[in-house]
């Protein structure tokens, strides 16, 4: 189970371990907000559209992928001109999403995130 200490946790973190980090959510899979560190230049929608957005992507990319046998989505990275965000599941109601610049090392991030969820997911 993620608390909002969790999330706190998270966010230092990967902040911490990563440059180029812009924003750091968690959200539930419901659509609804549970944290979101905005940094300190916000950009982008506010919590309660982000959520929205990244639980119906999710909620979408779990369908593809049952459709597609893929098994269990790991990671969605979506990768824009100005920004990518990879959202990975914490556990069956949670979804860390983090925005990050276009130039950042996404094999380093996945590690981070890995590490990451290994300690605060469904198995830790």
């Amino acid at each position: 189970m993620i608390v909002r200490q969790h999330a706190l946790q998270i966010a230092a973190v990967v902040r911490r371990d990563m440059e180029g980090i812009r924003r750091v959510s968690v959200v539930r899979t419901d659509g609804r907000p549970f944290f979101d560190d905005p940094g300190d230049t916000s950009t982008g929608e506010d919590s309660e559209a982000v959520a929205a957005a990244v639980a119906a992507t999710v909620s979408y990319a779990r369908r593809a992928g049952t459709a597609l046998a893929t098994g269990a989505i790991d990671t969605l990275t979506i990768r824009g001109r100005e920004a990518t965000v990879v959202a990975q599941p914490l556990d069956d109601l949670h979804v860390l999403v983090v925005t990050c610049g276009p130039d950042v090392n996404l094999v380093l991030l996945g590690r981070v995130l890995a590490r990451i969820t290994a300690t605060v997911g469904p198995g830790a």
